[in-house]
This record gives C-alpha cells, sequence and structure tokens, in this order.
C-alpha cells in the first residue's frame, strides 16, 4: 500500500478541490464568470520527510514504482489505517451525534447536492448532527464531499444535507449508511509521481524525493 504509507509518515498535506472556473473580461471590463460542470476531483498533494533510511524503505519504493502513475490505491487519513494521529484533525467529525447514531443513518436519496437521511435518533431537536466542512461518503462506494449547511437534527423522521459537490452514483447510493469524518475514504493515483535520490551513505543512505506527491482522485468506473 505504497500511497497509503506515504500519507501515514506526511510532513504535510496540501488539498484542492477548486472548481474549473473561467473569467472573461469585456471592454469595459466587465468581468464573466463560468463554471465547467466537473466531478470537482480531490487533489491532494502530500510532502514527506527527507529523513528515510533507504534499507528500511526499499519495499515502499518498489511499491511505488508499480503504482506510478497508472494504478489508484484506496487510502484514509484514520488512524486504523496507521496515519498518524496528527493527522486526525483535518477531517474529524464536528457533530455531537455518538458513533452507534451516526452508523444507524441511511441514505433515502441523494439527488444532486441534496443528500436525504432517515434512521434519525431519538435526540434533542437542536442536536448539531453535522456542521459545515463535515466529511461524508455512501458506505462502500468512492467519491467522499462535505456538508455545506449546518444541519441540525430538528422534529422530523428526515434530515437533508447539501454537500459540495453532486452525487454522480445515480441510485447506488439509496439504502447505503454513510461514513463519516476519518472513516471516509478516497480512490486516488499519483498524478505526479516524484523521483527519489540516494545520498550518500551506503545502505543507509536517505532518500530525498524530487517534489510531493500529487494525488488525484480517480473519478472513473467503480
Amino acid at each position: 500500500m505504497g500511497i497509503q504509507t506515504i500519507i501515514n509518515m506526511a510532513e504535510s498535506i496540501n488539498f484542492d478541490r477548486r472548481k474549473v472556473l473561467g473569467v472573461q473580461y469585456s471592454r469595459n471590463e466587465i468581468a464573466r464568470i463560468d463554471e465547467t460542470v466537473t466531478r470537482n476531483a480531490w487533489k491532494i498533494n502530500v510532502s514527506v520527510s527527507a529523513m528515510l533510511n533507504y534499507e528500511n524503505y526499499r519495499g515502499l519504493i518498489e511499491d511505488i514504482d508499480y503504482l506510478d502513475s497508472r494504478y489508484p490505491e484506496t487510502v484514509s487519513f484514520s488512524t486504523s489505517t496507521g496515519a498518524s494521529a496528527g493527522l486526525s484533525y483535518m477531517l474529524a467529525y464536528q457533530g455531537n451525534l455518538a458513533a452507534s447514531d451516526l452508523n444507524a443513518l441511511t441514505i433515502v436519496a441523494w439527488t444532486g447536492t441534496s443528500l436525504t437521511l432517515n434512521n434519525l435518533p431519538s435526540v434533542d431537536p437542536s442536536t448539531v448532527m453535522f456542521l459545515k466542512g463535515d466529511f461524508v461518503q455512501a458506505a462502500t462506494l468512492p467519491y467522499p464531499t462535505t456538508v455545506s449547511q449546518d444541519v441540525l437534527r430538528g422534529s422530523g423522521s428526515t434530515v437533508t444535507l447539501t454537500t459540495h459537490r453532486p452525487s454522480f452514483m445515480g441510485t447506488q447510493t439509496q439504502g447505503k449508511n454513510i461514513l463519516v469524518g476519518n472513516a471516509v475514504e478516497f480512490r486516488v493515483f499519483v498524478n505526479k509521481m516524484p523521483t527519489y535520490t540516494l545520498n550518500s551513505g551506503g545502505k543507509t543512505a536517505l532518500l530525498t524525493w524530487s517534489g510531493p506527491f500529487q494525488l488525484y482522485e480517480y473519478t472513473g468506473e467503480v
């Protein structure tokens, strides 16, 4: 699991999910902004230490060279996959539901950016279920997204979340539970795989990478 290992030892991580936008200016300098509708793939740049010992990481190099820019891998930022506990703050769930309540939530429908859930817990209507920026994903399916608006429990039998990008999984999401926070998973490949240099020191030589690992969300077939 080459990419997961790189994330596990990350020194810094840069997220990019900017939309594809074009700006044109008229002669009198009135701006016109057009958005190209895409799947708005996650782009994640991961930098790792230059202090890795070659002798201990030859296996990782083999995994990385195999993957190259050809094969995707499913990764997460959870400590359950070996990621540093110091990374958990980035995707941490912000709401006030217990894990058992989150695990019971079921997708009724996900149309466009509207994600409707049922099997809601019996908690106070003012309980915060999700805050803006919370990560959610249909269980067993790829493509995590974030919540764009705060969501309270309310008094109804369902709640609707607004997601930062539309679902493109069709009816496959119906009846699924959801993954939340650090439990979400990204299907990524390395768009630009850095090369490595061995500094002097024999088998204990240190590895130096030519740049960050530029991860790009794989949005092809499931």
